[in-house]
């Protein structure tokens, strides 16, 4: 019973490594990043620890609205590391959008960066 047990086991590592190099997600993959401003519209969901921010960008010729959290694994932003009144209405920070150009990766990678938008 034990050796069918190790043969079983042999087997099913074996499987797990053959399954995991056939994967076509990730790689070294190349991206064409553009950087567009992202404009504070107001706070969301405030409490007494963390809060979210709606921001309005223009990417693709339209006008959008997107929340923080939304673009940023659903993580708010805290008190502590951003005080709330540091998110004033009209202030620019920087939305990445990354297109993959080769590879076999994520096709599109959005996400906001609260790092001031700088006019190219």
């Amino acid at each position: 019973m034990k050796k069918f047990q190790l043969y079983f086991i042999i087997i099913f590592l074996s499987a797990i490594s053959i399954s995991c190099n056939d994967q076509k997600d990730g790689g070294s993959c190349k991206y064409d990043t553009k950087i567009v401003p992202a404009t504070v519209i107001s706070l969301a969901d405030t409490n007494d620890l963390s809060y979210d921010v709606l921001f309005e960008v223009a990417a693709a010729g339209r006008k959008d609205t997107l929340r923080y959290s939304d673009k940023n694994n659903n993580i708010r932003i805290f008190i502590e590391d951003i005080p709330k009144d540091s998110m004033i209405p009209g202030t620019q920070y920087q939305y990445i959008i990354q297109t993959r150009l080769t590879g076999t990766c994520t096709p599109v990678v959005d996400f906001i960066l609260l790092k001031p938008y700088n006019t190219p």
